[in-house]
C-alpha cells in the first residue's frame, strides 16, 4: 500500500486548510469584507477571522456607521 500523497506545506491536510482560509481571508479583506461577512461566507466563527487577519497584519474592515435621526 502507498502512503498518501501530503498537501502543500508539508504539515497535512489540518495547516493546507488553514492556509487556504488564510489566503481567503486576505482576499475577502481586499475587497473590503469585515470580519463578519467573512466568517460567514467561509463557515468559520469571527475570532478565526480575526486571528487570520492579525497574523497577516491586516487592519479591521469597518462597516460605515449608519447614523440613527
Amino acid at each position: 500500500m502507498t502512503p498518501p500523497i501530503p498537501l502543500p506545506g508539508g504539515h497535512g491536510h489540518r495547516a493546507s486548510l488553514r492556509e487556504f482560509r488564510k489566503t481567503l481571508v486576505v482576499l475577502l479583506h481586499g475587497i473590503g469584507d469585515d470580519d463578519h461577512t467573512i466568517a460567514a461566507l467561509l463557515g468559520v466563527c469571527t475570532r478565526t477571522v480575526a486571528n487570520l487577519r492579525r497574523e497577516e497584519g491586516l487592519p479591521v474592515n469597518r462597516k460605515p456607521r449608519q447614523h440613527q435621526p
